[in-house]
């Protein structure tokens, strides 16, 4: 019983020294600094890291990595003070612990196309446009 016991804790001793995960040093450096008009109440990050979606009273700020701007400003009518990013439906998800509210708000990418000079078919000033991209190959 005595050999089981050390042949047991001896296996235990191995798998433990074997398998652990090595640590490594870890560098860093600051990027940039970024001035706010208002005090930051939370922060999330876009799942594919290039925006950062900064919750302050009022409104999120969308800031992006690559163009080093806010870029986007969703207003809030209610007080919330925490924000995350939910990447499979890209969505932001705020929260108010005063309100007990929570809101999900869709985010979906809008892009203006310069149509100057291309045929199309409708009133010239439509609410919506239908780009069409297509290729006889």
């Amino acid at each position: 019983m005595m050999v089981m016991k050390k042949a047991w804790l001896l296996a235990v001793l191995i798998g433990f020294v074997c398998c652990s995960p090595a640590w490594a040093d870890l560098s860093w450096k600051a990027l940039r600094d970024v001035s706010l008009e208002k005090e930051p109440l939370d922060v999330a990050a876009s799942a594919d890291g290039q925006m950062v979606f900064i919750l302050v009273p009022g409104e999120v700020l969308v800031y992006s990595i690559a163009g080093n701007a806010i870029e986007r400003r969703i207003s809030l009518d209610k007080d919330f003070d925490r924000v995350t990013y939910a990447p499979g439906p890209h969505a932001l998800v705020v929260t108010g612990g005063g309100s007990k509210t929570l809101r999900v708000l869709m985010l979906q990418d809008v892009h203006d196309l310069d149509l100057s000079g291309l045929s199309f078919k409708g009133p010239e000033n439509a609410p919506v446009t239908i780009a069409v991209f297509s290729g006889y190959q």
